[in-house]
């Protein structure tokens, strides 16, 4: 076997054990950090629900306010 053959394959060979390691990355990363990332992002989805519902709240309360002043403004 010539030395740059010889070479080549050890190339190969390294090559092909970064590629196992690429994918056994990304299996590692799919089984364990994926699934806490949706679970992250549900208990947010959560949060930013009551935050909306907190803005809209206090958004009516407002506008009923301004409203019940100029009304009272009207009738006097």
């Amino acid at each position: 076997m010539n030395p740059q053959h010889r070479q080549e394959e050890i190339r190969i060979n390294n090559l092909e054990q970064g590629l196992e390691e690429i994918k056994d990355d990304v299996k590692n990363i799919r089984e364990n950090h994926l699934v806490h990332l949706s679970e992250d992002m549900a208990v947010l989805k959560t949060k930013m629900d009551t935050v909306v519902w907190t803005g809209k709240a206090i958004a009516g309360t407002s506008i009923a306010s301004l409203i019940g002043s100029l009304l009272n403004l009207v009738i006097r």
